[in-house]
């Protein structure tokens, strides 16, 4: 594996938006203030249309670690074009603006080999990743532009994270203000 201490947060300032045609710039802070979240989760846009305001739970894997914390409330966002990161630029997912899902962290794990994965641990996510071989493939399909910089085999052995996340609602905002 590779170190714990891999980084592929980044402190952001702000967030883009796509909406009627523009794309938007909105203060990072103040988004996540006047939704009363955490963080945003930015979900691929091919995967997102598995995610409905029915299911009262959903299991979100990511790369290596999360810092979601069990507890607080995070909205999951859509991802209108991909952004990218190497070791010395960020570039800025573009996001949809139509609609947001809000959820509750239940559970968090990082740094988990592929191979100590359980049948339970893939009950709640979306109908297209169900066992260990698929979820593999996503992974490197999300990452594949914005983890550029490492090869297939370093971000399998970064491992896998694991959200317990509970739905809330689904909010689609009227308009969005910076």
């Amino acid at each position: 594996m590779l170190p714990k201490k891999y980084n592929r947060n980044i402190k952001l300032k702000f967030l883009l938006f796509y909406e009627k045609n523009k794309i938007k710039k909105l203060n990072y802070k103040k988004f996540l203030k006047k939704y009363k979240v955490h963080d945003v989760i930015k979900f691929p846009r091919n995967e997102f249309k598995y995610l409905n305001g029915r299911k009262l739970f959903f299991t979100h894997f990511n790369i290596h670690k999360t810092v979601h914390k069990i507890g607080k409330k995070y909205l999951i966002v859509k991802i209108y074009k991909k952004g990218y990161f190497t070791k010395k630029k960020y570039e800025h997912p573009i996001l949809d603006g139509k609609k947001f899902i809000l959820t509750k962290c239940l559970n968090s794990k990082n740094n988990i080999e592929y191979e100590k994965l359980k049948k339970e641990d893939f009950k709640f996510s979306i109908k297209t990743i169900k066992n260990v071989s698929v979820l593999k493939k996503k992974i490197l399909l999300r990452y594949k532009l914005s983890m550029g910089n490492l090869t297939t085999k370093e971000k399998l052995n970064l491992g896998v994270a694991i959200t317990k996340l509970k739905i809330l609602k689904t909010i689609k905002p009227s308009y969005l203000v910076s």
